[in-house]
């Protein structure tokens, strides 16, 4: 499944996802769902910013320290 247009971001959420992350599909923006603490992520399918993968990974480390 193609969860980004982003190969970066792509590969990171198919990691995440065979890790136990829970995936929804959107519209424009999809969302991770944390299994720790089911708080969610949300991140666009199309990524315009070269930081995007730095800021979701910032992002999920964030995530897992509050569980």
């Amino acid at each position: 499944m193609k969860y980004s247009s982003d190969k970066d971001v792509n590969h990171m959420v198919l990691g995440l996802v065979r890790e136990g992350w829970g995936f929804v599909c959107g519209k424009k923006h999809n969302r991770l769902i944390s299994p720790f603490n089911g708080k969610a992520l949300i991140f666009s399918k199309s990524p315009s910013d070269f930081r995007a993968i730095r800021n979701m990974k910032r992002d999920i480390k964030k995530l897992n320290e509050t569980h």
